[in-house]
Order: C-alpha cells, then structure tokens, then sequence
C-alpha cells in the first residue's frame, strides 16, 4: 500500500474545491474518498454510493492520463479538463475563478442582490451543448442549493430558502465543503 504524500501544489479554485474529496492527500480522488466526502456533507449512505460512482465514473476518464484513466480515480492536477457544457462559467479554462464575471452573474440572477433561490441559482447555469453537460447540471446545482442554503428571504410574497452571496462564494472558492463538513462533524 502506497502512504500518502504530501498535498500537490493546488494552482486553482477548481483544484482547491476538488481537493476537499482528497482524503489522503495524494492529488487523487478514488470512489471511496469521493462517498467519504459525500457523507461528511451529510448524504445519506445509498445515495453517496450511486453519486460517488457517478462523478467519478464522469470525471476519471476527462481528468487521468495514460491507463489509469479506467479505474474511476480522478486526478486533481488536471481537474480543469472535466468542466462541463452545463457549468457556470465562473472556472476560466484553467480552473481559475473569475470573480467579475460571478459578480456580475449573480447581479443578475439575484432578486434581491444578496441571495439566490434555488431557481435563481439554477439561472446561473450555461445551456448545456450535450447529454453529459445536461445530466451534470441537473444534479450539481440542485445538490449544491441543498447543501448550501443558509437562510429564507421573501419572493413573490412567500418566504423561500435562499443562499447568500458569501455561501455561493466559498463554493467557487473551495472552502464551502470543509466548512459544512466542520460544521455537521460537531
């Protein structure tokens, strides 16, 4: 059994937010860090199974090089190059989070200008040019509503959950899952 080695250098947001899965800190993510990951943000057993081999199932063959990519084990170092037709927009081709660009995002999907609905954070989506872009989205953003909203705000005279600005943010800045995964460890 290999031991871990020391974290990789994480040169991008996207690489920092997929580095929350990497339990042993070896700059790969494998199922089982990826269910492990799922159920420190609280998802429940049989559902983490089926998400872990799917994301990874997605995301090894775009992101490992050479044989490896058939073993579902992702690779951080190259985690740029599983972006979908389906994402935000807001991980420039490099994985580097282009904070203008959601500033302006969220401006306009806000109703408020300090929280988003779920459909609201659903309008943030790019339109998916294929299959694989469409299934992602459609589980991503209403996963990340589910475990990121943080309050309720009043829309069209109802009072709905929302997430703040600041939670989207910690998302494209990778802190928001170590910071759930704290909270829900106390």
């Amino acid at each position: 059994m290999n031991s871990p080695m020391a974290t990789p250098t994480l040169s991008s947001a996207l690489q920092k937010h997929a580095a929350f899965f990497d339990g042993n800190r070896n700059g790969k993510i494998t199922v089982r860090e990826t269910y492990d990951g799922l159920r420190k943000l609280g998802m429940q057993a049989p559902t983490a199974a089926g998400a872990a081999v799917a994301i990874n199932a997605g995301l090894a063959p775009l992101t490992s090089r050479g044989l490896d990519k058939f073993d579902f084990t992702i690779d951080i170092a190259n985690i740029k190059a599983g972006k979908h037709s389906g994402d935000s927009g807001l991980f420039d081709q490099d994985g580097h989070f282009d904070r203008k660009a959601f500033d302006a995002k969220f401006a306009k999907a806000s109703g408020d200008g300090k929280t988003l609905t779920e459909a609201e954070l659903l309008s943030l989506r790019s339109a998916p040019t294929d299959v694989a872009g469409k299934v992602a989205s459609n589980a991503e953003f209403p996963l990340l509503f589910k475990l990121a909203k943080d309050g309720t705000a009043q829309r069209g005279g109802k009072t709905v959950p929302v997430m703040s600005k600041a939670a989207l943010l910690s998302f494209y800045d990778g802190t928001l899952f170590p910071r759930l995964a704290a909270q829900r460890a106390k």
